[in-house]
């Protein structure tokens, strides 16, 4: 269950086996601008006036892409930002309050004059937009959702689950949390699996919850996650200078 900070009754499903926490670093950004971007519009500028693109949700209720986790979850989140596209008018769950802000990523794409960037580095983009707002408000913690994230049925978070989470929080001075992650090095090299660099080994601190002090590892998913305050200022100035949220 988790504490005065984020109160859930009864069990909760978790997305995936293992979640992430990263301290030295956001995990992290790599530069990706792998098409020629001469003559379009400078990344980073972001425009925060940009109410086509910045919206309140006007639909609530249940829905299947909002799982009990992330229900849980978004108790620990003062700002919550869902990033969707042609699904923007999916329900909210009531649970997530007033804090939740749609971001319709087509609408980001034309206020900030980036539409002829590649997917990866647009997509980044309307993450770096979620940030950019939220360091005007006097969030600590977001939460970042895209349309298609959705819990994994299979595993499920109980009462001791919550107790770990919330003990995890408290000893380490993370920077992320993670929901999802893909190692694309491991699946297009698993011959590399058994040697994986020592700096990239997750130290578990929970049943299903590691610790991962260092950053620039292969972990890339962008689906969900939590970003604490401490390294907004950091994450930003990443995908300010072309980086792609999921690429390592």
């Amino acid at each position: 269950e988790p504490n005065a900070r984020a109160r859930l009754p009864g069990s909760v499903a978790g997305s995936v086996l293992t979640a992430c926490l990263a301290v030295a670093g956001v995990c992290a950004v790599a530069l990706a601008l792998g098409a020629d971007v001469r003559g379009l519009a400078p990344l980073g500028d972001i425009n925060l006036d940009c109410p086509a693109g910045m919206l309140t949700p006007t639909v609530r209720g249940p829905s299947e892409q909002h799982s009990t986790l992330s229900l849980g979850l978004s108790q620990y989140a003062d700002r919550i930002y869902i990033i969707c596209t042609d699904d923007c008018d999916a329900p909210v769950p009531e649970e997530f309050g007033d804090k939740v802000m749609l971001l319709n990523g087509y609408a980001l794409d034309e206020c900030n004059q980036i539409q002829g960037y590649d997917h990866w580095v647009k997509a980044s983009q309307s993450h770096l937009h979620a940030v950019t707002h939220a360091m005007t408000t006097d969030a600590n913690v977001i939460l970042v959702l895209e349309q298609d994230s959705s819990a994994d049925p299979e595993y499920g978070w109980a009462d001791g689950n919550w107790a770990q989470f919330n003990q995890a929080l408290d000893d380490h001075e993370w920077n992320m949390v993670r929901l999802g992650y893909r190692p694309l090095k491991f699946e297009y090299e698993p011959e590399i699996e058994a040697c994986a660099p020592e700096a990239c080994s997750c130290e578990a601190v929970g049943e299903v919850l590691c610790w991962l002090p260092n950053a620039g590892c292969d972990l890339r998913a962008s689906d969900a996650y939590l970003l604490h305050k401490r390294a907004f200022q950091e994450y930003a100035d990443g995908l300010r200078g072309g980086g792609v949220i999921d690429n390592g």
